[in-house]
């Protein structure tokens, strides 16, 4: 469904964008018969989704781009002791934010020290904040514009392109052939809108316009902060804010058995959207600097659910797995499992023509995948690590063959036997996925295909503390160990859950497919296809309480 800001911020930039074609095919519309003009119409209306799409990518494309020029987002800046917010204001803000959130903000010195990890701290709260005023309908309005312009900006070039190609077409047809007095009107108008158009994407809608209008929702955003603090309980943090009604005071978080990790924004966004009566923790312990949200999760007792905590790392990779992993089970020592979900490489079929190729990458171009678990891994399928993790990265050399040093234990049995109980009730594991998948709504998480639904593989992820762009790496890896996927965090997380003695388990959603081709057009997708699927095998497990004995498999 195609909404408000779907409308203003994807569907209109598009066509401002395809403005001169639409104007050039619309003079030739008449000419067609009546049949062939429905046909057309009809198709433009099927494309709107695609559309919508498109505008999505090429501005997010854009904006990390646009971040590095400005020195980073906007409401980071606005929450920066460095920024330019004065001392006094901005103590009060972070007080405000941290009472609204239940985040902890770094202090000035902090942020000197670590300026890195200050900055994903702010974010952090801002994406709480940005939960809290979702509603809220001057950063909608705000968010509408800003989402508009960097969109338009993203499709920039493309509007260049298809004006200066109106205006050819148009003179190309004028030396061929000397239109009739009355088409001169007709021809020259279109021309004069070329003409305004190429000026428009030339002098407006340039860096310093998109800008303005991020600042702009920025400070509205941040502006909210005071407002929510005066609605708040005493001592008592927001999940939710109406813009009509105060919001009551929280109940008290239950005690988490599961833990479910993520290293990125979008895996964190997705597993939030999938948890079911979320809200801050705002009783850390003392030293733990991690930022969690409850929530909750069905199990398979109809009278139980499991009461999940989860959090995201301050940085991709192993090592910060392994210390987010013992932090999270120090502060919450009954936690039972400790789940890594968000996104990976795939390896798809060594003998599939596609993969590698650069029509792979291609969201218009890809193969929704076969649905037989087990089948070729294509992106947005989800991979589940039955088999454990292969840390590749942890080797030594033998008479020249290569060999990993270790065996990561501690895999979950619990979740192996809701893996078991799951393909027992479900040949085919992607039928409840697809369940799962319906239930979240949110346009950020609109599969980039339309068609295809995802595939779930069981076997071995590959784990290693580097990004890998390699295809030709990818297949001997794949060869070599048996992997069907690649990530950068589940041999840390192992490690940690070991060290305070927790079974741990690892699902992935595929994002790309470990080349240089690799872009973020999947991530949100395969972020929240990996989190469902989490759900879907939660639902299958018996709910793990304080008293449930560890249960983790041995090689």
């Amino acid at each position: 469904m195609i909404d408000g800001y779907s409308r203003q911020a994807r569907l209109v930039p598009v066509l401002i964008a395809a403005l001169p074609l639409v104007l050039l095919g619309a003079v030739a519309l008449p000419r067609l018969a009546a049949t062939d003009r429905v046909v057309a119409v009809v198709l433009l209306f099927a494309l709107l989704p695609l559309f919508d799409q498109l505008a999505r990518a090429r501005g997010r494309r854009c904006e990390p781009r646009l971040f590095d020029a400005w020195g980073g987002r906007p409401t980071t800046q606005l929450l920066r002791w460095r920024g330019p917010v004065s001392p006094s204001l901005q103590a009060r803000r972070h007080q405000a934010l941290e009472r609204v959130t239940g985040a902890r903000l770094p202090a000035p010195d902090e942020e000197k020290a670590d300026p890195a990890g200050a900055d994903e701290a702010y974010e952090a709260a801002v994406r709480t904040l940005r939960t809290l005023t979702a509603s809220t309908p001057v950063v909608l309005v705000e968010n509408r514009n800003y989402g508009f312009r960097r969109n338009l900006f993203g499709l920039r070039s493309w509007g260049c392109l298809a004006a200066v190609a109106s205006a050819a077409v148009i003179a190309v047809r004028a030396g061929l052939s000397s239109p009739a007095a009355e088409q001169l009107p007709v021809l020259g108008a279109l021309v004069a809108v070329d003409a305004a158009l190429l000026i428009l994407w030339l002098t407006v809608v340039r860096e310093p316009w998109v800008r303005e209008a991020a600042w702009i929702y920025a400070e509205r955003l941040i502006d909210q902060v005071e407002r929510l603090d005066t609605r708040r309980g005493p001592g008592t943090a927001l999940t939710s804010v109406s813009p009509l009604t105060p919001a009551a005071p929280l109940p008290p978080v239950p005690s988490p058995t599961v833990a479910v990790l993520t290293a990125l924004a979008c895996e964190l966004a997705a597993v939030t959207a999938v948890l079911r009566q979320t809200r801050p923790v705002v009783d850390v312990p003392a030293g733990d600097p991690n930022l969690y949200l409850a929530g909750e999760l069905p199990s398979r007792d109809p009278g139980a659910v499991h009461h999940v905590v989860t959090t995201v790392l301050p940085h991709d990779g192993n090592r910060s797995a392994a210390v987010v992993a013992t932090d999270v089970l120090r502060s919450f020592p009954t936690i039972r499992c400790v789940i890594f979900s968000g996104i990976a490489g795939g390896v798809p079929d060594a003998g599939d023509p596609d993969a590698g190729d650069p029509g792979a990458q291609d969201p218009g171009a890809q193969d929704p995948g076969a649905q037989d678990p087990g089948g070729d891994v294509r992106l947005g399928d989800v991979l589940v690590a039955t088999d454990g993790i292969v840390d590749y990265d942890h080797t030594w050399t033998v008479d020249g063959e290569e060999q990993v040093r270790r065996h990561l234990q501690g895999l979950s049995a619990d979740m192996l036997r809701a893996v078991q109980e799951l393909r027992a009730a479900h040949p085919d594991p992607g039928v409840p996925l697809k369940q799962e998948l319906d239930r979240v709504t949110d346009p950020r998480f609109a599969r980039p295909v339309e068609q295809g639904e995802p595939s779930v593989h069981f076997g071995a992820i590959g784990s290693a503390e580097r990004l890998l762009r390699d295809a030709a790496r990818r297949d001997q890896l794949a060869r070599r160990y048996g992997i069907k996927g690649v990530e950068m965090e589940a041999s840390g997380l192992a490690v940690g859950a070991n060290l305070r003695g927790v079974p741990w388990f690892v699902v992935r959603g595929v994002a790309d497919y470990c080349d240089n081709l690799k872009d973020d057009i999947w991530d949100d997708y395969a972020s929240l296809a990996s989190a469902a699927f989490v759900a879907v095998l939660l639902r299958h497990c018996r709910p793990l309480g304080a008293d449930h004995p560890v249960a983790a498999v041995r090689p």
